[in-house]
């Protein structure tokens, strides 16, 4: 009994606690920190790779790294910096951006929500 609660608990640790990505494809709606919404579709292009191709400046291909979304290639080539923290399956906030000098906005802070 006591090998087998061992084992039992090896598994748990092993498999059960590997938290699985969210799938992040739909349609999202995005908030900037002034107010201004835009809508845009987030597409699977592979296993963590997504891309956002509605959203002007913010528009490229991310890779979901642990609870990131990481800009890899962005539409606008200049804009390197923009990464999303994941925080569940239906939001996501907007934690790194190029600096105001690059774009003329302060954009960190923005929000993505799934529309359902």
């Amino acid at each position: 009994m006591k090998n087998l609660l061992t084992t039992a608990l090896f598994c748990l640790a092993l498999f059960g606690c590997v938290k699985k990505a969210p799938d992040l494809r739909g349609n999202w709606e995005l908030t900037l920190p002034k107010g201004g919404k835009f809508q845009s579709p987030i597409e699977r292009v592979s296993e963590n790779t997504y891309r956002i191709p509605a959203i002007q400046s913010l528009s490229g291909v991310y890779e979901l790294k642990g609870d990131k979304l990481v800009v890899t290639a962005p539409t606008d080539q200049r804009l390197t910096e923009y990464v999303w923290k994941v925080e569940d399956a239906n939001t996501l906030i907007l934690i790194e951006a190029p600096p105001i000098s690059k774009i003329g906005w302060d954009y960190k802070g923005a929000t993505l929500k799934r529309l359902r």
